[in-house]
Parts: C-alpha cells; sequence; structure tokens
C-alpha cells in the first residue's frame, strides 16, 4: 500500500521551492514588449521632430533670404526709376546750361529735378551720402528760382554727377547683394533637400534595421522557445533554456524552464513512488511466502522439537545408553530452533506494516532489516556490527520507510565491498543522538568514490554500479529530507565509504527511548 502523506510531503516541498524562487517579468533594467514598443515610438517621433526643427531653421532662413530679396528687387527697381529720371534732368540741366538764356528751360529742369527727388525719398532712408547730396540739389533748385543764372546751373550739374556716381555705387551694392542672397537661396533649398532625404534615409535605414533586428530576434527567441517547449513534452530533462530576455518571452522562456524543473520533480516523485510500490510489493510477496512456507514446516519442526525434546529428558534421566554416540537429540533441537527462528524474523519484516507515521522502535527496526538481510549472499560473509544507542528516543515515523532507507544504504555498502575482490568486508551500523535528531550511520571498507562521485551520489539515475539504477541514494535523500532531515556522505576511493542519515525527532518524544 502506498503512502499517500508521503506523496503529498514530496510534492509541497517541489511547490514550495516554486514558490519561494519567483521569477518576475519587470524589474530595474527590464522592459516588456510593450515598454519597448513605446520606447520604440518615442525615439521615432523625437528623431522626426529633430528633422523637423533641422529644416524649419533652414526654412527660416530661406524665407528671410526671400524677404530680402523681395527688398533687393524693390529697391532695383527704385533705382532703375530714379536712373531714367535723373539721365533725363542731366540731359535738361546740360541742354539749358548751354543756352543763351536759362529761364524758358528752368520750370523743365525743376520738374525733372523734383520727379528725382520724389524717387530718392525711398532711398535716402539707407544712404546718408544721397540725403547731403539731395540737400545741396535743393539749395541749387532754390538758388536758381532767386536767380536763374547759368552759374547756378554749374552747381546744379555738378550735384547731379554727383548723384549720378553715387547712384551707379549703390546699384553695384544692390546687385552685389542681390548675388549674395541668391547664392545663400541656393544653398538654404539645397540644405533642406539635403537634410531631408539624409534623415528620411537615414531614418529607414535606422529604425528598419532596428525595427528588423528586433521581430528577427523575437522570432528565433519564439522559435527556440516552441522547440524546447515540444522537446519538454517529448520527455528532455536537460539543461534549461538561457534566459536571454527580460519582458514577456524571456517569462515564458522562465516558464517553460519551471515547467522543465517541475515535471523532472514530479517524474523523480514518482520513481520514488514507484519504487516504494515495488519494495511493498516484492515484501508482500515475501511475506506470502514466508507465511506459507513457516505453516508448512512449523508442523514438522513442531513434531521434531517435540520427539527432540523428548529424547533430551530421556537422557537427562539417564536411559539413553547411545548418547554421544549416535544419538544427539542437543545437536536437532538447535537446528529445529534455528529454523523457527528464521522463519519468524521473516515474518516479521515482512509483515503488513501501517502507511501511518507511528513511534517506533529505531534500533529494533535496524536490527531487524539487518538480520534478514544477513541471508543475502552478498552478507553471509561479511556480517553487520551492530553499535546502536539504547538511549536512542522514539521517532515518529512511517516504518516502511525507515526500512527502505537502512535496506539501500546496506546493500550500497555490500556492493562496494563486493566489488573488491578477496576483501575480507566489514560493515557497521550505528545509531546516535546529536542536536536533536536520530543519526543512522552505515560504514563500509569497500572500494569507495572519488570526490566528484560523492558530489552527484543522490543525483537521480547516477550509479557507479554496472547493474545500477541510480535510484538508492537519492530515494534516501528524498525519504529523509521529507521528515526535515539530511544525508551526508564521505568516501576515500579504496578504503571505504560513510552515509549519515540525521532525522529530527519531536522533543515530546523523547522520553520513549529505544531498548537496542
Amino acid at each position: 500500500m502506498l503512502n499517500p502523506r508521503m506523496i503529498s510531503r514530496l510534492f509541497a516541498q517541489d511547490t514550495n521551492r516554486s514558490q519561494s524562487d519567483p521569477t518576475p517579468l519587470t524589474g530595474i533594467g527590464k522592459l516588456t514588449l510593450r515598454m519597448k514598443g513605446i520606447i520604440g515610438f518615442v525615439a521615432l517621433v523625437a528623431y522626426i521632430a529633430v528633422a523637423g526643427v533641422l529644416i524649419a531653421q533652414q526654412r527660416e532662413a530661406l524665407l528671410h533670404n526671400v524677404q530680402e530679396l523681395e527688398q533687393i528687387h524693390a529697391r532695383q527697381d527704385a533705382l532703375t526709376k530714379v536712373s531714367s529720371s535723373l539721365a533725363h534732368a542731366v540731359t535738361e540741366v546740360n541742354a539749358a546750361y548751354y543756352e543763351v538764356q536759362v529761364a524758358p528751360r528752368f520750370d523743365n529742369i525743376a520738374i525733372d529735378v523734383e520727379a528725382v527727388q520724389a524717387g530718392l525719398h525711398a532711398l535716402t532712408t539707407d544712404s546718408p551720402a544721397l540725403t547731403k547730396i539731395v540737400e545741396r540739389i535743393n539749395q541749387n533748385i532754390t538758388a536758381l528760382r532767386a536767380m536763374p543764372v547759368r552759374s547756378g546751373l554749374l552747381g546744379l550739374r555738378d550735384n547731379m554727377h554727383v548723384l549720378v556716381g553715387e547712384l551707379d555705387t549703390i546699384t553695384r551694392g544692390v546687385s552685389e547683394r542681390r548675388k549674395i542672397l541668391s547664392d545663400a537661396y541656393r544653398i538654404a533649398y539645397n540644405s533642406i533637400t539635403v537634410i531631408a532625404l539624409t534623415m528620411g534615409m537615414a531614418g529607414i535605414i535606422l529604425f528598419g534595421s532596428v525595427t528588423a533586428l528586433f521581430f528577427s530576434r523575437l522570432a528565433w527567441d519564439l522559435n527556440t522557445l516552441e522547440k524546447r517547449a515540444r522537446q519538454v513534452v517529448k520527455g528532455y530533462r536537460g539543461e534549461p533554456l538561457p534566459v536571454t530576455r527580460h519582458d514577456e518571452v524571456g517569462g515564458l522562456m522562465k516558464a517553460v524552464n519551471q515547467m522543465q524543473s517541475d515535471l523532472r520533480n514530479h517524474e523523480q516523485q514518482l520513481e520514488i513512488v514507484r519504487q516504494q510500490r515495488f519494495h511493498q510489493e516484492r515484501m508482500a510477496a515475501v511475506g506470502s511466502l514466508a507465511a506459507a512456507i513457516a505453516h508448512e514446516i512449523n508442523n514438522p519442526i513442531a513434531a521434531i522439537t517435540g520427539a527432540t525434546e523428548e529424547m533430551c529428558r530421556t537422557q537427562r534421566q539417564g536411559l539413553c545408553s547411545s548418547h554421544g554416540n549416535s544419538c544427539s537429540p542437543d545437536l536437532v533441537l538447535e537446528q529445529a530452533q534455528r529454523i523457527a527462528r528464521i522463519t519468524r524474523q521473516i515474518s516479521d519484516l515482512t509483515a503488513p506494516q501501517s502507511a501511518q507515521s507511528q513511534l517506533m522502535d529505531v534500533n529494533g527496526l535496524l536490527r531487524s532489516t539487518g538480520n534478514f538481510l544477513c541471508y543475502d549472499q552478498r552478507l553471509r560473509e561479511t556480517g553487520i556490527n551492530y553499535d546502536l544507542d539504547n538511549q536512542l528516543p522514539a521517532l515518529l515515523a512511517v516504518p516502511d520507510e525507515i526500512t527502505q532507507i537502512a535496506v539501500n544504504l546496506l546493500i550500497n555498502a555490500a556492493d562496494a565491498i563486493a566489488a573488491v575482490p578477496g576483501l575480507h568486508g566489514r560493515i557497521d551500523l550505528s545509531t546516535r543522538v546529536e542536536d536533536h535528531a536520530i543519526v543512522i550511520a552505515v560504514a563500509d571498507n569497500g572500494c569507495g568514490m572519488s570526490e566528484a562521485a560523492c558530489e552527484h551520489a543522490f543525483d537521480e539515475g547516477f550509479t557507479t554500479k554496472s547493474n545500477g539504477s541510480g535510484i538508492g541514494l537519492f530515494m534516501c535523500k528524498s525519504l529523509a529530507e521529507a521528515y526535515g532531515g539530511t544525508v551526508e556522505i564521505t568516501s576515500t576511493p579504496g578504503k571505504g565509504t560513510r552515509v549519515r542519515v540525521c532525522l529530527p525527532f519531536e522533543t515530546e518524544t523523547s522520553s520513549v527511548t529505544a531498548t537496542g
């Protein structure tokens, strides 16, 4: 019968381990897929904003150039008109200068000069030299109005020639400024084009590459995750999947690894349960066979024992003349009692035991288990040396589970001795009380194990035997840990191995001690 409490303890331990090792998806330096998407969107918006700012700056420069070019065009138009009026006025002045009478042409000259002055009004604001020339021309016109003589025309003609030279200078400056602005306009226009194309292509390449890389890695990780999930379903229990992400996909990787770990632990527990079932069925079969054999031989043994006891009484009364020669009733009685003791030991050990925890005599259980195993061929020549603490407290446990621990440890010790041909083997079974725990120790002088083998001795499936299953020590460790205990192993190659099982006991049971 299986032990449901043992199964529940093992599964509870596995659940507690899973809950005590959480694997959060987010934290400092860890971004979810949603957060990565938001960051990507913000980066794209920021990139577009930077590109927009750069283009806007160039656009402002371009607009400023356009406005200034418009002003230059207006200034050139004004200069053209002024130059035309000035040319006509100069012609009139020259013609009047060479005529005998000045007065008849003065009115025409005054009208032409006023036309020139009207055109110069928009130009004098940016040219102080023009202002001075216009003032001198006004003085010449005033003088001519007061006295229209030839000498007055001479001053007017000279000032108008100076005005022509100044207008030529202004015209050349405006033309040069127009050329500069035109070049700046082309540069700004080309800059806007280059910035737009460059930022656009760079953005497409950058964000396209990042997006392609992100989704390629995401697809790769998801594909790897799918393959590992299929492998786990098919029975893969090797190394866990490396977690290279800290987002939701990384959480899925951790979940798959946790599922793999849980399945491995559950399979180990099921293997323990299977071994328990096998042990119980084997012991039940041995018990049934022992009961049948005991039933068949108890009656003959009782008859032999009765006849032998009668012979012994006759011998003690001095009525047997053959005693010591052909009649040895004591020997027959001793062997009959030995057969009865063996059948009783087998029956006691293989009798059905409770699957519930109960106060038990650890020393008595170990001695019964050792005596039973001594009939195994591997232990016939070796035997077991007992060093049991008579003051050992009672232990609250399932007797069958402690029996399994003792059987596995003793069989391992016997196998280690058998691995060394011709060795005079020795197995020591001892019990002690240390720090509120019962310590069961099994030591042998067999082949021993290396340090590397000791590190993996309790791993499921690990064995140094050619025909071993690798489940014995793993089961011992699992059963001991289910009681809150521990198992330790020390070994030296060629010298032997010692295994210590520590099982805590309840303080209130310490008053109940074993008899040894």
